[in-house]
């Protein structure tokens, strides 16, 4: 199947959004803490760049209602999906994976 949908765990500064963006047709979901995703925003307001794909998800990545927020932003589970978890996987603990991978499949 094609991807429609890419989420980003713990986007931090990455710009995978807007330089994936010619990907016609991926919805991408960044999700992080609230003052992240503020600074980025504050950041990336000042250049010109246009990622109408992108959606910010305010969350911690390990709470149970990140699948909740996600959806809310218009993610549609059952959709083909990439799933990018590297920037935070390093800072989890098992348990905290094994949450994640429950609330989110």
């Amino acid at each position: 199947p094609t991807v429609e949908q890419c989420v980003i765990l713990g986007a931090g500064l990455d710009t995978r959004a807007w330089r994936l963006a010619s990907t016609a047709g991926v919805r991408m979901f960044e999700a992080d803490f609230a003052q992240v995703l503020d600074f980025k925003a504050a950041r990336l307001a000042k250049l010109p760049l246009v990622c109408d794909a992108r959606r910010a998800v305010v969350g911690d990545v390990t709470t149970s209602d990140l699948g909740a927020r996600l959806a809310a932003a218009g993610f549609e589970r059952g959709r083909p999906t990439v799933w990018l978890v590297e920037g935070v996987i390093v800072y989890l603990t098992d348990a905290q994976i094994a949450g994640l991978n429950d609330n989110l499949a």
